[in-house]
């Protein structure tokens, strides 16, 4: 199964220890986690609180035979299935059917992780993980795609070298002001943005586990005439409540 991964000059044996914890199993959520699963990452966790319905058809990740079934349950059922080719490299999930916001397990699931990524539908619950990985000295690889599914984004969170989430929806902030429909509930999805975001962000991930050059803090995506990704260098907000006193 890792064969051709080899010759690509990536070593899955290095990825078999590693734990990535997936927020959000959703569009974006679900093509990271399967796409970390086919380069040999050892462990996920996956969280979500919703289940499946017929509107979630409509992009990657989920069969009209899990409708009905927590997304974090069903999606964890169809990782497994890749333990019957990846042999002695196996591959361990836990998942949760449950609200992140105010979650007791939440620090735990934290801390045990390498690498923490969202892809929720609401800022709270994004800020609310940025404050846990800041506290905790963790990475975070936040991702999501805008009101009319035509754009997207990810930013890498990694305290006291990049601006954390509160250093741009700060409400002082321009961006806050200027990205206001990032933070409102799902609106229209498109696979096609969203497979591309989740790919973006699955590359920045495996960037970080395996200490590889070109990591952005900030990359945007837009399809809406053309398809242009832009990666950027953000510097911290000296102020920021939340990592403005982190050195690196």
């Amino acid at each position: 199964m890792f064969s051709r991964l080899v010759l690509a000059g990536i070593n899955p044996v290095k990825l078999q220890n590693k734990t990535v914890a997936i927020l959000g199993v959703g569009g974006i959520g679900t093509v990271i986690a399967e796409t970390l699963t086919r380069v040999g990452v050892g462990k996920l966790v996956l969280v979500d609180k919703d289940l499946v319905g017929p509107e979630n058809l409509n992009r990657l990740g989920f069969s009209p035979s899990d409708i009905g079934l927590p997304k974090a349950e069903a999606f964890a059922k169809k990782l497994l299935e890749f333990n019957k080719t990846r042999k002695h490299l196996r591959l361990d999930v836990e998942w949760y059917h449950v609200n992140i916001i105010n979650w007791p397990k939440l620090d735990m699931i934290i801390k045990s992780a390498d690498i923490i990524v969202t892809s929720f539908d609401n800022l709270d619950a994004r800020l609310e993980v940025n404050e846990r990985v800041v506290k905790n000295r963790k990475i975070l690889v936040d991702c999501g795609t805008s009101l009319d599914g035509w754009s997207g984004r990810i930013n890498v969170v990694i305290p006291g070298k990049t601006p954390c989430l509160a250093c741009y929806y700060d409400p002082s902030m321009i961006y806050g002001e200027r990205e206001s429909w990032w933070t409102a509930p799902c609106g229209a999805s498109l696979p096609t943005t969203m497979t591309i975001v989740a790919t973006l962000a699955s590359d920045q991930v495996l960037r970080i586990l395996l200490n590889l050059k070109g990591v952005y803090s900030r990359i945007l995506v837009s399809l809406r005439n053309d398809i242009i990704i832009r990666p950027f260098h953000m510097k911290r907000r000296k102020n920021c409540e939340i990592c403005g006193e982190i050195n690196e």
